[in-house]
């Protein structure tokens, strides 16, 4: 998967290793529910009780780009679901927007997924925040409030795309501060993010971390 390098020749090679601050914006949905927006050969997999889940990946990250590539810079996905393949399991993104167009280009290269530029602002202040994404077909507006005292963990979580009906694997491991929170997303009209509507919602946050990405010939194990 990572003889496809980056585009820009300034953007690190994987294993990237990002820093920063994002939540998991997560739903429960049963493994019978719509899955049309899943590639053939991807279904749905129940993870608790016969559950699912789908949901919002968002972050704002630090990383060493060169000053004319900006940072911080910002990503943007909706998690389809958890869905089994015929080479194995994990989450699936159906879409992702970046504000770097540097990582849009790798993330498309490089990981098989389907980024597209967006305007994407995000806000934290304490255990409060808001973030918008604005792209030509539509935006999303949310908010979020913490719960509860933090704790360090280091979760890794198992992702698969399909790129020219090859299916790749890779793996997240984030480290950092972790606490619940309660999402409120206010308005929501791009089709690109179909997985969460207008509402509240449970989400994870986490802080303070470092977020390293790997594929199979960087160790990950798939």
């Amino acid at each position: 998967m990572n003889n496809h390098g980056p585009v820009d020749p300034r953007f690190p090679p994987p294993p990237w290793v990002l820093r920063g601050h994002g939540m998991m914006i997560l739903k429960a949905m049963p493994r019978r529910a719509n899955a049309s927006a899943l590639p053939a050969g991807f279904l749905l997999q129940s993870l608790i009780g016969g559950l699912s889940f789908r949901g919002y990946y968002l972050a704002e990250y630090e990383t060493a780009l060169p000053p004319d590539l900006h940072a911080p810079w910002h990503e943007w996905g909706n998690v389809a679901g958890y869905v089994r393949t015929a080479a194995g399991n994990g989450f699936f993104i159906s879409g992702m927007a970046a504000d770097n167009e540097a990582a849009v280009r790798g993330g498309r290269e490089i990981w098989g997924l389907k980024k597209f530029l967006a305007d994407i602002q995000m806000e934290a202040a304490g255990r409060t925040g808001k973030a918008a994404l604005t792209a030509s077909e539509g935006q999303i507006d949310l908010s979020w409030k913490g719960i509860g005292p933090g704790m360090r963990l280091s979760p890794v979580f198992r992702f698969v795309t399909s790129r020219l009906g090859e299916i790749l694997f890779y793996s997240v491991t984030i480290q950092g501060r972790f606490h619940l929170a309660r999402a409120r997303i206010t308005c929501r009209t791009s089709p690109s993010f179909p997985a969460l509507a207008e509402g509240s919602f449970w989400a994870v946050r986490f802080e303070e971390g470092i977020v390293e990405i790997k594929g199979p010939a960087d160790g990950c194990i798939c």
